[in-house]
């Protein structure tokens, strides 16, 4: 499986973040024993992903993540401007939240989602519980 870590636009991320990502992705879907032939993990901007929004969700604003499940393929847009808002907001790292961003997006590409409450705790439980291996890592 190929995981990649893009930086689409004015974006930057640091050789250490991009491979934290990738062994984060890579552990995840060990664990959840789910299979891909590539997943791109996409950091891009406020604008661009307002753009993803409309056209494939009909939402003309940005947002935190957008993810695609493309058969084989799996595909996670991120807004590097809206993590570093929130986190400054919530006194996380940008980081931590850039990759808590990646954990939903994929969670969303392998099947979980929160449209009801048990769901929605299973997710948020899911999340938690690899967030907290970036933590670690």
């Amino acid at each position: 499986m190929k995981i990649r870590v893009i930086e689409y636009g004015k974006v930057k991320l640091s050789p250490v973040f991009k491979r934290r990502v990738k062994n984060l992705i890579g552990l995840i879907l060990q664990r959840e024993q789910h299979f891909f032939s590539e997943i791109n993990v996409i950091f891009t901007t406020d604008n661009r992903i307002r753009r993803i929004n409309r056209t494939f969700l009909g939402k003309n604003r940005p947002t935190d993540v957008i993810s695609f499940n493309l058969d084989e393929v799996g595909e996670i847009y991120i807004s590097v401007d809206t993590a570093r808002k929130r986190a400054k907001d919530y006194g996380f790292d940008a980081e931590y939240e850039m990759a808590r961003y990646c954990v939903h997006g994929l969670l969303h590409i392998i099947g979980y989602d929160h449209k009801d409450k048990s769901k929605a705790i299973l997710m948020g439980k899911k999340e938690e519980e690899y967030l907290a291996l970036w933590e670690r890592s």
